[in-house]
């Protein structure tokens, strides 16, 4: 394990929605801000996400029009927590520089995230999680509410260490963030651009060349959902790269290309498989993860 900051960042949204129709939330809210994970924060400092890596909480109206939008702490139910993490103990180790906010149509409710954790050396090497829920205030008129929760978990350094030093890098992009690949034939190494016209992109916004490493995980190591319809790709390695680190120029981006072998085997025809790409930069103390979700459907 590194002994800096690791933080994972996959580009999803998690919805907490009660009371509301379909219509209200297609036209609601939506954010960037989806799923966190923040490795080897240390005792008594303060982080904020704006700083560590360049990620404020961000809010978007996608209604045509003016929302009053509030931000809260939410403690997540023991059946929400991710394996191996418990529930933030204490809503005050997090900050919000704005929790209320008035969001005209096409706007953000923007508000940078802080971290504190107490020091007390009991909380050594803990894993922990919380939500933000974001959600519109009910106009007099309607009693109508819009809301989503972004999942942010963190860990406790087990050692001291030092914080993000100023030359580290920001948030990177992998996309699509799904992505299909239909009729694959068992038995056969598909060249998934040439025969299935089909990539994935890394966009570099660092003003720093940087390099990624890539790799193919399961959906339970990733630590997401299961989509309906699908199942577990039985070994993750069935997905490989033409490289497996790609280096990517200062605010460009190149493609990632893919190549899909199964085994000709009876249990591997018509499935319907889903398997993660994890991209980490590897440039700077602070190392940055995203995932992308690849759905093959087989012959």
């Amino acid at each position: 394990m590194r002994k800096s900051i690791f933080m994972v960042l996959s580009m999803m949204i998690l919805t907490a929605i009660t009371g509301f129709a379909d219509k209200a939330f297609a036209g609601g809210l939506s954010t960037s801000f989806g799923d966190i994970f923040i490795e080897n924060l240390q005792l008594g400092e303060e982080y904020s996400t704006k700083d560590l890596i360049n990620l404020p909480l961000m809010v978007k109206n996608d209604s045509a029009f003016t929302m009053d939008m509030k931000v809260e702490v939410m403690i997540p139910a023991k059946q929400d927590l991710r394996e191996g993490f418990e529930a933030l103990p204490d809503p005050s180790w997090i900050r919000l520089a704005k929790s209320t906010f008035t969001v005209q149509p096409g706007g953000f409710a923007e508000t940078d995230v802080f971290i504190k954790i107490p020091k007390d050396i009991k909380l050594k090497g803990k894993q922990y999680q919380l939500y933000l829920h974001s959600y519109t205030i009910p106009r007099k008129d309607s009693n109508i509410s819009v809301g989503l929760a972004s999942r942010l978990s963190f860990t406790v350094a087990e050692k001291d260490g030092s914080r993000k030093g100023k030359n580290d890098m920001g948030v990177f992009v992998m996309k699509p963030d799904n992505l299909f690949i239909i009729d694959v034939e068992p038995g056969k190494k598909v060249d998934v651009w040439k025969e299935k016209s089909k990539v994935l992109e890394i966009f570099n916004p660092n003003k720093l060349e940087c390099t990624y490493r890539l790799e193919s995980i399961s959906v339970r190591e990733a630590g997401i959902t299961l989509r309906k319809g699908f199942e577990e790709m039985p070994v993750p390695g069935f997905i490989t790269f033409a490289e497996k680190t790609k280096k990517v120029l200062p605010r460009s981006s190149e493609k990632v290309y893919l190549f899909i072998n199964i085994p000709n085997k009876p249990e591997y025809r018509e499935k319907n498989y889903m398997v993660v790409i994890k991209a980490v930069q590897i440039t700077g103390k602070v190392a940055v993860q995203v995932y992308s979700n690849v759905y093959v459907m087989t012959k």
